[in-house]
């Protein structure tokens, strides 16, 4: 499977954007502030570097951003407009956060306590990585256009 280098610029943008998104909420959804912040910085360091690549390669490798995309098209929304952001982007914060928000809660929460901050999170952690990814998207595009050598318009087909 070969992957455009716009595609790949772009979901490292992403992943960087979500990533240290997650890293900074999820820890103080799950635990709490009061908990989190005597030791926030280390938990965002070890959350970003769990999360940047696992989100990363989940993105490349897994065919979210065709599922995504299959699920906006269904919906009728047009390729690369507003609307079809926006719908594509439900799938993948559900299946970005969904993986991310379980890998990090698991990493950092005593094994019996796993899913006991797991799922009460996941909705938030979901909503979270959706805003995030949307911020992403719509700073990425451009950002990856310039880096790409590409002029304005609409990316190039196959990108996100």
């Amino acid at each position: 499977m070969k992957i455009a280098k716009f595609d790949i610029i772009l979901t490292i943008w992403i992943s960087i954007v979500i990533s240290i998104v997650m890293s900074a909420v999820l820890p103080v959804l799950a635990i709490g502030w009061d908990t989190v912040r005597h030791f926030f910085f280390q938990i965002f360091i070890k959350g970003f570097l769990i999360s940047f690549p696992l989100s990363t390669l989940f993105v490349l490798f897994v065919p979210v951003q065709k599922l995504a995309g299959a699920f906006a098209s269904a919906l009728k929304a047009k390729p690369m407009t507003i609307p079809f952001h926006l719908l594509s982007t439900i799938v993948t914060a559900i299946c970005v956060g969904t993986l991310m928000s379980f890998v990090m809660i698991a990493v950092n929460a005593p094994p019996d306590q796993i899913l006991n901050q797991w799922l009460p999170n996941w909705p938030k952690a979901i909503v979270v990585v959706y805003i995030s990814a949307l911020i992403g998207v719509s700073t990425g595009i451009p950002l990856t256009k310039k880096i790409c050598g590409i002029p304005g318009g609409p990316p190039p087909a196959g990108a996100h």
